[in-house]
């Protein structure tokens, strides 16, 4: 449900907030390691693959060689992945919405069956919105879904803070609305 889904979202934001904030990237965001307890608490799980950056550096701690397209879950890179470009917290921003996507429909945003074909939809800058497979999904929370999967990497949020605020404000409105 909505609830659930919003609440899941909110609890990545808030660990990939702390993880960025340390200056870690997870680079392996999916639903395998994203582990719900009993009680509802989500946890992060694997960090083997995990990179070390700096923002104002151009050093990237754990860079990758010729290997890069080894490592990871391609259905969940983000289109930079596929160019070469070094793990920044946009890439988990991506994968998050991603997983969101396939959360609040059942399926991914994309329809490819090969590596290649899969490569050339991630390289497409029109993306599938949410809102076109899932329509009665409410809109604040459809807009923050395609935010994060949005496939520039400018165009995504600036950080799992600003995403986790806009969040917050869409779940405020919907408490409004509805009294949910």
């Amino acid at each position: 449900n909505e609830e659930q889904l919003r609440d899941l979202l909110r609890q990545v934001l808030e660990a990939l907030s702390a993880c960025h904030a340390r200056g870690v990237v997870h680079c392996d965001l999916k639903p395998g390691n994203l582990l719900v307890t009993a009680e509802g608490k989500v946890l992060l799980a694997d960090f083997g693959i995990s990179r070390a950056f700096q923002a104002d550096n151009d050093d990237f701690q754990g860079s990758l060689s010729a290997s890069r397209a080894l490592w990871g879950t391609p259905q969940y890179w983000p289109p930079e992945a596929w160019e070469g470009e070094k793990p920044t917290p946009a890439w988990d921003l991506y994968a998050l919405g991603v997983v969101a996507f396939e959360a609040a429909t059942g399926t991914l945003p994309f329809a490819a069956t090969t590596l290649a074909s899969l490569m050339r939809e991630k390289l497409d800058p029109e993306s599938i919105s949410v809102h076109d497979v899932a329509p009665d999904l409410a809109p604040g929370l459809a807009r923050i879904i395609d935010w994060l999967s949005e496939s520039d990497p400018a165009m995504r949020p600036a950080s799992a803070a600003d995403a986790l605020a806009q969040l917050n404000e869409a779940s405020a409105q919907v408490r409004t609305v509805y009294g949910a």
